[in-house]
């Protein structure tokens, strides 16, 4: 199993709220279009989130970035990467209790994973409801 380690740059309150709630928010959920939680470390000014690694990255990087021109993304990709995501956000919004707002859905939010299977992250700026 290959993970990700998301080290946060811990320079104000805000943003170790951030992180609060990013842990916070990914250690209730469980749902095949949302990014899991591995674990996280806390420690002095030291902010760790560890994910599942997504060997895909982000949609961005398939629409925009640097695997744009040679992007493996044909519409039927697309199309299940766009119905996976919504499928997420309305996990989030009518299963989850309490019910969760992401606030920040953007294809940089959007990873891939090996499958090109959609699960939304960076639950930063997220709100519960």
């Amino acid at each position: 199993m290959k993970i990700a380690v998301k080290r946060l740059k811990v320079w104000s309150n805000k943003a170790d709220m951030e992180f609060a709630v990013e842990v916070e928010i990914l250690a209730r959920v469980r749902h095949k279009n949302l990014l899991s939680l591995r674990g996280y470390c806390a420690e002095g000014q030291e902010r760790l989130i560890v994910y599942d690694y997504m060997p895909n990255l982000s949609l961005l990087s398939h629409l925009h970035g640097q695997h744009s021109t040679e992007s493996l993304l044909d519409w039927n990709r697309r199309m299940n990467i766009a119905i996976g995501s919504a499928e997420g956000i309305l996990y989030l919004h009518v299963q989850a209790t309490p019910h969760i707002i992401h606030r920040d859905v953007k294809a940089s939010n959007v990873l891939l994973d090996s499958d090109f299977q959609a699960r939304v992250a960076d639950f930063g700026f997220a709100k519960l409801i």
